[in-house]
């Protein structure tokens, strides 16, 4: 079982609607969300966190479940039924639940257009032999957001995150990615070991 939640973030911007929103939210939560400085980021983590609620409800499961941090910082659920990560960027914010280990990563296209010797330096720095290679070829600013956005979900499904040696990861052979473009700009993967189908939601913030 993989379910993706995809939210935009926009309709947040009103200050009812967040503060409504807001106060769905265990009180853990919401002090995370506190800390951050600036709004586009309290509304990126207030749609996440609105997401993951989302989709534990539509499984039974309700919001005072535990949700613990492991040794890197990756959230995991008590119990050991279901794992879910979340990503958000831009103006949007998604959730991948399943009953495995998942990761997920949403980029912006923006991230690397119009920067070619930049983008030249990272893809040395985060490409194996092989991707190198196949990249090269046409030095494509979308297709390395491709690659970034495969080895930071991948990076998330391990636990080790931005700490993770991306150099390292093989995202031509080590996993299983499923990808989606939203019209407006963004490129989202979702890493598991193994094939699953995956079942898509969008969520209306209101």
């Amino acid at each position: 079982m993989l379910k993706l939640y995809t939210g935009n973030t926009a309709p947040l911007g009103d200050r009812e609607c967040y503060e409504k929103n807001f106060r769905l939210l265990d009180t853990g939560r919401q002090e995370k969300i506190k800390q951050y400085r600036m709004a586009d980021d309290r509304m990126r983590g207030l749609a996440a966190g609105l997401l993951l609620r989302e989709a534990l409800s539509r499984e039974g499961i309700g919001p005072d479940i535990c949700i613990r941090e492991l040794k890197g910082g990756k959230p995991v659920l008590d119990g050991g039924r279901f794992f879910f990560n979340i990503s958000h960027a831009g103006t949007y914010a998604v959730c991948a639940l399943s009953d495995c280990e998942v990761g997920v990563d949403i980029e912006e296209y923006i991230r690397f257009e119009g920067k070619k010797e930049r983008n030249r330096k990272v893809a040395e720095r985060i490409m194996t032999p092989e991707e190198w290679v196949l990249w090269s070829r046409t030095e494509s600013e979308p297709e390395l957001l491709k690659i970034w956005t495969r080895k930071e979900s991948f990076a998330k499904l391990t636990g080790k995150g931005l700490a993770c040696d991306f150099a390292g990861i093989d995202t031509v052979n080590a996993a299983f990615y499923q990808e989606k473009d939203f019209a407006d700009g963004y490129h989202l993967s979702v890493c598991t070991w193994e094939k699953q189908n995956m079942e898509e939601f969008s969520i209306a913030f209101s």
